[in-house]
């Protein structure tokens, strides 16, 4: 087998047990082809919104985001993410929900089973952490509690009995009949596990944030806030299913994503397993086309004179950033940021 030398920046640790989902998966399927060793002297750098090193590394570099940031193709040669983009062999689109196999799975089977029992369940589900997203996640959350008390149980607005954040959230919202699907922000393209969990959990999603998501996701299966003029008539929407349950029941019974459309294909995929496994082919038969050119034939960035001139300015930028950030450590620095905030 072909040795890589592989490196993971911004995806948590440098081992592979303290990687996170993504890094884990990709390292799994590259596995399969190669004979890979992650290393600080990388031939390939896989980085994300999370990375600060991966610019000073000079080998084949691979942007994979979670977040709703383009690659930027002046540093980085490949690119996996959200947008609808085609560049060549450069960019993939791979929505971060396909490195939840099992939940994608349920998500496609969510439909086959549905029993009247389901509209007896608690009213609605929101399970967050993150305080810093769109304020329309708070909005969202605070017209629907007005309406019935939505339970919220993750660390942002938790409103449980003990005040922990559940431990496990899909089992959390299988017992409630709505859930919360709030992007972190509206960016046509964007739309993560959040809205597929919902799916997956068996609810009807009260999803916001891709404009587009009517591409791939089956608009009579969710309420789409995007789709309403106001968050008041949000709330109609809801009540109006809340308060009818063979009208519940039969948004519950829609297939989640739109039969036939290109990200999510139903040809040859009888169950769910098989969809879910064969996006994930998909993204292997893509990181293989990478690796297996010759490392001097695999670069795409341009690596001429402005290119150079990009990546120097890129670079001198990181070390003020990084000098910044270590001057936040000292002791008079805490002490200037304490007294100012008191």
């Amino acid at each position: 087998m072909k040795k890589v030398r592989v490196k993971f920046d911004g995806f948590n640790g440098a081992e592979p047990f303290t990687l996170n989902r993504e890094a884990r998966m990709i390292l799994s399927l590259l596995e399969k082809h190669y004979e890979v060793e992650l290393s600080d002297f990388p031939d390939y750098v896989f980085c994300n919104v999370n990375s600060r090193d991966y610019y000073k590394y000079d080998g084949i570099r691979i942007f994979c985001t979670i977040e709703a940031i383009c690659p930027d193709f002046n540093l980085c040669d490949y690119g996996i993410g959200f947008e609808y983009l085609e560049f060549m062999d450069r960019y993939f689109r791979f929505p971060n929900y396909g490195f939840y196999s099992q939940v994608v799975a349920d998500m496609i089977d969510k439909h086959k089973n549905v029993e009247s029992e389901l509209t007896e369940r608690q009213f609605c589900s929101f399970v967050y952490s993150n305080a810093k997203a769109d304020s329309m996640r708070e909005q969202l959350y605070n017209v629907l509690n007005a309406y019935r008390v939505v339970d919220s149980g993750g660390k942002y607005l938790n409103n449980q009995p003990d005040g922990r954040a559940v431990e496990d959230k899909l089992a959390f919202e299988k017992v409630h009949k709505f859930s919360i699907a709030c992007e972190n922000a509206s960016h046509p393209g964007y739309h993560t596990e959040k809205l597929i969990e919902a799916f997956a959990a068996g609810t009807v999603p009260i999803y916001w944030g891709d404009p587009e998501v009517g591409k791939v996701f089956n608009k009579k299966a969710f309420v789409d806030v995007n789709d309403f003029d106001c968050l008041e008539d949000v709330v109609s929407r809801v009540k109006e299913l809340d308060e009818n349950p063979e009208l519940y029941l039969a948004m519950l019974k829609e297939p989640a994503v739109n039969i036939g459309n290109d990200e999510i294909p139903y040809t040859g995929c009888e169950t769910g397993r098989d969809v879910a496994e064969h996006q994930l082919h998909e993204l292997e038969e893509y990181l293989v086309h990478i690796f297996d050119q010759p490392l001097d034939k695999a670069y795409r960035r341009n690596r001429g004179f402005w290119g150079m001139q990009y990546l120097q300015e890129k670079r001198s930028v990181g070390r003020i950033i990084e000098n910044y950030m270590k001057l936040r450590d000292f002791p008079i620095a805490k002490l200037i940021r304490k007294w100012r905030k008191d």
